[in-house]
């Protein structure tokens, strides 16, 4: 999302649900940026996303949408070590209890995601990504926002014609198991294009990755 011309109040104004962001610690300042290289001094979890969040929540009167069955979840992946950056995050976040009391804003960590005998020492306003792979205790499941995973551990599809037989029972197979466990699917690294989200959407793929907001944003709505 911070990628986008107009990070948050895009996505905003589409009623995107989830918006992510990758977050360097550098100091005690939280930075957002794809990788080190691209990091700049104006670009901070708290005046690209924080900061408007709460803005959305003054003007709703405590809910992030005028809609207030409406909820956002702020997907903070985590690019450096992951116990010190989730540390800070808490830290930030604590200076706006507008946001970590609303229940229309989720707050999901992923990425160097701590490892899961640590989450307890984590505020309940902070939940997380889990991994397919993975096992989960009952306790451990119920701070798990969504699952998610790379889809090239189940395909090379360029999503060009049809997705080959076996990697499609692969797929089935994983958000089976995902459903199964009363949880959200995700995937990254997956084609991004109209075929792709129309072979998700037919496979109950829960939430959908892109960069292209406004496109994928007509798509659905055409296809109600």
């Amino acid at each position: 999302d911070y990628l986008q011309k107009n990070p948050f109040e895009s996505a905003y104004q589409l009623n995107i649900g989830y918006v992510e962001a990758d977050v360097f610690l550098r100091g005690d300042k939280l930075m957002v940026a794809h990788t080190a290289a691209e990091i700049k001094p104006d670009r901070t979890l708290e005046s690209l996303y924080l900061d408007k969040i709460k803005s959305k929540l003054h003007e709703n009167e405590g809910s992030l949408f005028a809609d207030a069955s409406e909820k956002m979840t702020l997907m903070i992946d985590l690019k450096t070590e992951g116990v010190p950056t989730l540390n800070a995050i808490v830290q930030h976040l604590k200076k706006y209890p507008q946001l970590t009391t609303t229940n229309t804003l989720i707050v999901a960590i992923s990425g160097n995601v701590p490892d899961t005998a640590q989450w307890r020492n984590y505020p309940m306003f902070i939940t997380f990504d889990g991994r397919p792979y993975k096992e989960y205790s009952a306790k451990h499941l119920e701070r798990i926002s969504f699952i998610s995973d790379n889809f090239r551990n189940y395909s090379s599809w360029n999503g060009q014609g049809e997705i080959p037989e076996a990697d499609l029972e692969q797929l089935e197979a994983v958000i089976a198991d995902v459903h199964s466990n009363g949880k959200k699917i995700r995937f990254w690294g997956a084609p991004d294009v109209q075929n792709c989200w129309e072979l998700f959407r037919k496979l109950d793929v829960d939430i959908l990755g892109t960069d292209k907001i406004e496109q994928i944003s007509q798509h659905l709505r055409q296809s109600k």
